[in-house]
């Protein structure tokens, strides 16, 4: 089954509440609108479907909903222990329904924590599970989003191979669509970063000026893409320091703290993943200027 334009799932009309008949309209006008060149009208959705999601969340709240409130309350306050607790009772939940859309999810949460708390071991597990899951849901936008994580983690394991595999995979499982750019820019960036972790800077730079195009095709907007921006311009950084141009490296790595800085401050609670990200960039910086 491929998702709608959207990268939604096709819905079922017979038995739909209000507010995801309100819902899906909001986000076929988002699609239509990105299609279109529309970029402000894209925006207005955007900001629609996520305002109407919250206030659901608000008046409706289903027991995974409360979980993953409890879970952001945990990870606020450090509370590893009490993070994975939430996580994986929100996975059991999806496990009982025997769902693998919905369990695609939990194991990407799980892998992400254990990445932040340095469960290397724990994370892949979690990670390589739900990039499984997401092949058997058939719906491209999960899977991506799985790939690019299990990704993320053979990088943190030193696997450039691996890396390299799932980044590629998860480009060509994309459907075409201007809709889609911004994850296959996204993708395009982590299959450069493992082309240079495996030394292979060419292709690594070729894919860095397709995402670069990708990303400045439309007007960016939202923590996804200053997430996706921030990550442009580390791995880029990254390219500068295999030519050895440290100069324009620490240029690379100080655009990406920007972005960086500009997530974490637009949270109304600080999240420990963006701060995490904030200080690696930070590090590698510091890092740089402090080399002979």
């Amino acid at each position: 089954m491929s998702a709608n334009q959207d990268g939604s799932a096709p819905a079922e009309k017979s038995g739909e509440s209000p507010f995801m008949e309100r819902l899906e309209e909001t986000v076929k006008a988002y699609a239509k609108a990105v299609e279109a060149g529309d970029d402000d009208a894209a925006e207005q959705a955007a900001m629609a479907a996520l305002v109407q999601a919250g206030m659901e969340a608000l008046a409706n709240p289903t027991p995974e909903i409360l979980l993953r409130q409890e879970a952001e309350r945990c990870e606020r306050s450090l509370d590893w222990a009490g993070t994975e607790v939430a996580y994986r009772k929100v996975l059991a939940l999806n496990e009982a329904e025997n769902n693998s859309r919905m369990m695609v999810k939990p194991h990407m949460d799980l892998s992400r924590l254990f990445r932040l708390i340095g469960r290397q071991d724990a994370a892949w597990t979690h990670a390589c599970t739900a990039s499984e899951l997401g092949r058997r849901a058939d719906m491209f936008p999960l899977l991506a989003m799985a790939l690019d994580n299990e990704a993320a983690c053979a990088l943190e394991r030193g696997d450039a191979q691996r890396a390299l595999a799932a980044a590629s995979e998860a480009l060509n499982c994309m459907e075409p669509g201007r809709i889609f750019d911004l994850m296959r820019a996204r993708a395009l960036t982590r299959r450069a970063e493992s082309f240079l972790a495996g030394n292979c800077s060419e292709p690594a730079e070729q894919d860095l000026s397709q995402s670069w195009e990708l990303l400045h095709s439309r007007k960016q907007f939202g923590i996804g893409s200053a997430a996706a921006l921030a990550h442009w311009w580390e791995v880029r950084a990254q390219l500068h320091l295999a030519k050895q141009n440290s100069a324009e490296a620490s240029r690379a790595f100080a655009e990406a703290i920007t972005y960086r800085k500009q997530i974490l401050e637009s949270r109304e609670f600080p999240s420990p993943y963006a701060a995490a990200a904030l200080l690696r960039v930070q590090g590698k910086l510091a890092g740089l200027n402090s080399a002979p």
